[in-house]
């Protein structure tokens, strides 16, 4: 089992620059100034620069409430709080036009193939990190704490290849290789024991299946091969699950029951210890009833970037960045998020971004990039799931797999050429 790379030829070096600096160095701030830097050296075209307006489904209107958000925040918010607001929203509009324009360019490196190398190694890394660490892995929060940097981004890349795999039915580094790269991935999504992105990788594979079943010739045979491995990864999860310390397997068992009461909110919220078990669904809470006290051209347009959401309780592990006042910048629901900041038609542009790059799947025009568009569907409805518990698109950190191959995605059914 040999991986065959050219290595000068087929890796976007950029692309590995900014998930190293995520993953080993959490520089999310110089990240972003990476990524601005290389998408400047995609728009230069004979020694000129040439602004292009990727053709991206819903991205037009996402950006042109952007515009809106900053210019209503400019005139009743701090400017510094409005340039944060920008660092964090501005993010997928980023990512996804460098994977537009990239897809473009047709020089022969290959960007889902430096993602498969990336999220193997990462992989490693943490399994490697694990293991040297077992002594002290006594809880859960010791088994997060290594397991869970960037995981998000490993679970959309085993998305990705699991995706080329089934449906494309491709050979990337050999096709045993391939399985043993892609089981690497999944083992670390797994003892990261994190809820959402658990629940995000069984929904996605679980997409690309019906969709392989619901267009495949040949129905009942691969009806059984998932079978096989629906059956293969529960081995896997029992395995796992048993290695792990009696308080760790306790603490997420815990977690588990408790997961719908912590975003429930039907609750009065009237005590501390209410909210702050509960924060998710009391942030929710805290947003409605900001969203609602407000005039009508703010419900429908929001208070601008910069805007803080005033909550009744702070947590007291928050430290002094995190808050202002009785007011925090960010939700984990990216949504409310932008209720506050963009009003509906924030939150609308938001969703319509997520749905228009689900909706191209079921077009008979680009039946030819059916496999393609599966896996967009996939990876997009688990951004949906994920922007309304932990902060996705909106957020310190890039979301660099999902946006990518977004731009990527985009480019390659419109046969986008620069």
């Amino acid at each position: 089992m040999i991986i065959r790379l050219k290595i000068d030829r087929q890796i976007v070096w950029p692309l590995v620059a900014l998930y190293m600096l995520q993953f080993f160095f959490g520089a999310h701030k110089v990240v972003y100034v990476v990524s601005l830097i290389w998408l400047a050296s995609l728009m230069v075209r004979e020694n000129s620069m040439i602004i292009t307006l990727p053709r991206v489904n819903g991205l037009l209107y996402y950006s042109i409430v952007i515009v809106m958000a900053i210019v209503i925040g400019m005139f009743s918010n701090e400017v510094r709080d409005v340039v944060k607001d920008i660092y964090y929203i501005s993010q997928p509009v980023i990512i996804i036009t460098i994977g537009y324009l990239y897809e473009g360019l047709n020089n022969g490196k290959s960007i889902k193939r430096t993602l498969y190398l990336i999220g193997t190694f990462i992989s490693i890394v943490t399994l490697f990190r694990v293991l040297v660490n077992i002594p002290n892995l006594t809880d859960l929060e010791s088994v997060r704490n290594i397991a869970n940097l960037s995981v998000y981004e490993v679970t959309f890349v085993a998305t990705i290849m699991f995706g080329d795999k089934i449906l494309s039915k491709k050979v990337i580094f050999g096709n045993i290789m391939d399985w043993v790269l892609l089981g690497l991935m999944v083992v670390k999504v797994i003892i990261s024991m994190g809820r959402t992105e658990l629940v995000s990788i069984v929904a996605m594979i679980g997409i690309i299946l019906v969709f392989n079943v619901f267009f495949s010739k040949q129905k009942w045979t691969f009806i059984f091969k998932i079978i096989g491995i629906v059956a293969a990864v529960a081995v896997m999860v029992i395995g796992i699950y048993i290695a792990l310390p009696e308080e760790a397997k306790e603490q997420f068992s815990n977690k588990i029951s408790y997961s719908f009461q912590e975003i429930e909110t039907d609750l009065d919220y009237d005590n501390y210890i209410d909210a702050i078990q509960h924060w998710r669904g009391f942030e929710i809470d805290q947003a409605q009833k900001q969203w609602k006290s407000s005039n009508m051209v703010t419900q429908i347009a929001g208070g601008g970037l910069g805007t803080y959401v005033k909550v009744k309780y702070l947590p007291n592990e928050f430290t002094e960045d995190m808050y202002k006042g009785h007011s925090i910048a960010l939700l984990h629901n990216v949504y409310y998020t932008l209720l506050i900041k963009g009003g509906l038609l924030g939150m609308a542009a938001l969703i319509w971004l997520y749905i228009a790059n689900i909706l191209p799947v079921f077009r008979k025009k680009y039946v030819k990039y059916r496999p393609e568009l599966i896996v967009q569907c996939a990876i997009t409805a688990a951004m949906m799931f994920m922007s309304y518990l932990v902060m996705a698109n909106y957020n310190v950190s890039m979301y660099i797999t999902w946006g990518i191959m977004t731009g990527w995605t985009n480019a390659l059914i419109r046969g986008y050429k620069r």
